[in-house]
């Protein structure tokens, strides 16, 4: 019934594509013009963070720059579309391989290659796997405790690192994958490298 108190049910028409009535009522092809393209966040996830949004009309938008702030998501730009260190052949996230001076970089992969007797994967996988627990040292929050949680994070650098990648390194088939203990990294984990055909 709309406003004026006009019936608009029509049994016979509720199968179907929308009833023309309910289209002119709604201003016309409207509704079928509307199409909503759903990011990767699963549906479910603001209901953990802010379990009172559907009251107060809370976004997973409004949640990011309530909680951030416009330093942390900036910041977070580099978690989710890192630097990329290309080095001989191989591949690497930055903030990874480089903990003190870019000039240590040959020392550190001459290294790797006699520990991992040069094989490619090992050495890009020994420096890119990283725990998704180690993302977060230091902090502590019930969030870390749930698997949904921790693997929709994963489930985000891995869609948002393939994009880095194939932007940046369209020609090399890289690999982006989250997994569980990988490389000796505890839980769940992401890493990077590059699969040679």
């Amino acid at each position: 019934m709309d406003p004026n108190g006009k019936e608009h049910f029509q049994p016979y028409k509720l199968t179907g594509g929308v009833p023309p009535f309910i289209k002119n009522y709604l201003g016309g092809d409207f509704m079928n013009e509307i199409k909503i393209l759903k990011n990767i966040i699963k549906e479910n996830m603001m209901d953990k963070f802010y379990p009172d949004h559907k009251e107060n009309g809370f976004t997973m938008f409004n949640y990011a720059t309530w909680k951030c702030g416009i330093d942390g998501l900036i910041a977070a730009t580099q978690i989710y579309s890192p630097e990329i260190v290309c080095y001989k052949d191989y591949v690497f996230i930055k903030d990874f391989l480089i903990a003190g001076s870019i000039a240590s970089i040959e020392e550190d992969i001459k290294r790797l290659e006699k520990q991992y007797h040069y094989d490619k994967k090992s050495i890009e996988m020994s420096v890119n796997t990283w725990s998704i627990g180690d993302f977060f040292v230091g902090e502590r929050s019930e969030f870390y405790d749930d698997n949904e949680i921790i693997n929709q994070f994963a489930d985000c650098l891995v869609y948002f690192w393939k994009q880095r990648v194939q932007k940046v390194l369209p020609n090399r088939n890289i690999v982006v994958k989250a997994e569980n203990d990988i490389m000796g990294e505890y839980g769940k984990c992401i890493t990077l490298y590059e699969d040679i055909i």
